[in-house]
């Protein structure tokens, strides 16, 4: 499912049609390269690190990256962690997760990779350079796996520093049982740190392109998490409105950071393959293809609600007016 982006109208290029033709005829190249199989890394293979496997590039990728040497995948999707809304393996970008996880035999080795100058991130980039694939960086719009931790610590610092950002509270869930953790992108305190933080991912990595995944997990705002009835709980216009914009800027991020590389980063998402579902969560599905915000469209999840086809028709429509 492709969206061509091929706006001409790029700010500060007025008369340098030559160099903005030039740089969408490379975007369009990008879309139009098939994508067989697409496999996404959770990006937890540093934190689930067997103990007794030694601490190198080359055993790193050999835990898991490497299978994918051996598929028809042409692209690699990799999440730097990020359970919590802005926790990384990364260096230098949000908060550091360095705890460990308690399954038996594995730790977690980011500071000993840091340590010696590699993180998860760059060392997956690296090795899809010398398979000459594609990598896009993986980021969890909410993922909620510290909701139900009995880790304290999975709680990010800026979630506790920032409780009024989030849908819900610990100690009085209310409908958000599962979710109470999630961060409510009717905030401007959580879309400026997601910006603040993805600006930083785009300058610092050399990357085919982000993949937005809303199914980590499906929550976008309070109110609807929050809401009395079924009947209400839907997003209003003015979220579906809000989140547009955001989603726009996210955008504006990517070509910024791709225009001064000269080479195109592509935006993906991954949401429900109903539109109608993704409007109740606070997604104008149809608004984000019409206004090119996106390229690519990973239809499903958890569940499924359509053919996939009926979903790729009606994205490849509005990709195409």
């Amino acid at each position: 499912m492709r969206v061509v982006w091929m706006a001409l109208a790029i700010a500060g290029l007025a008369g340098c049609a030559d160099k903005v033709d030039e740089f969408e005829a490379k975007r369009a190249a990008l879309l139009g390269k098939p994508r067989t199989v697409i496999t996404d890394n959770d990006g937890n293979d540093i934190v689930y690190y067997d103990r007794d496997r030694p601490v190198t590039e080359e055993a790193f990728i050999g835990s898991r990256i490497g299978f994918v040497a051996k598929t028809r995948a042409e692209t690699m999707v990799y999440c730097p962690w990020s359970s919590g809304f802005g926790r990384f393996t990364v260096p230098g970008i949000g908060e550091l997760y360095t705890g460990y996880h308690p399954y038996a035999n594995t730790t977690n080795r980011t500071e000993a990779f840091l340590a010696q100058g590699k993180d998860p991130l760059q060392m997956a980039i690296d090795f899809c350079r010398r398979e000459k694939r594609e990598i896009f960086l993986g980021i969890r719009m909410n993922d909620l796996h510290d909701a139900a931790s009995a880790d304290p610590n999975w709680v990010t610092k800026w979630k506790r520093d920032h409780p009024d950002c989030l849908v819900g509270k610990k100690t009085n869930k209310g409908n958000a049982r599962f979710t109470w953790s999630a961060v409510d992108y009717g905030r401007e305190e959580v879309r400026a740190y997601q910006l603040d933080f993805m600006r930083k991912f785009l300058e610092r990595y050399d990357l085919d392109g982000v993949e937005y995944d809303f199914f980590r997990h499906p929550v976008l705002f309070g109110s609807v998490v929050n809401a009395a009835d079924e009947r209400s709980a839907q997003a209003t216009p003015e979220q579906l409105d809000l989140m547009s914009r955001h989603m726009a800027a996210l955008r504006a991020l990517a070509e910024e950071a791709g225009r001064k590389r000269g080479k195109p980063i592509l935006v993906a998402i991954r949401v429900p393959d109903s539109f109608e579902y993704c409007r109740c969560m606070g997604i104008d599905l149809e608004r984000w293809l019409t206004e090119k915000s996106v390229d690519l469209v990973v239809g499903g999840g958890y569940w499924q609600t359509n053919p996939w086809r009926t979903t790729a028709r009606r994205v490849q429509e509005l990709g195409a007016k």
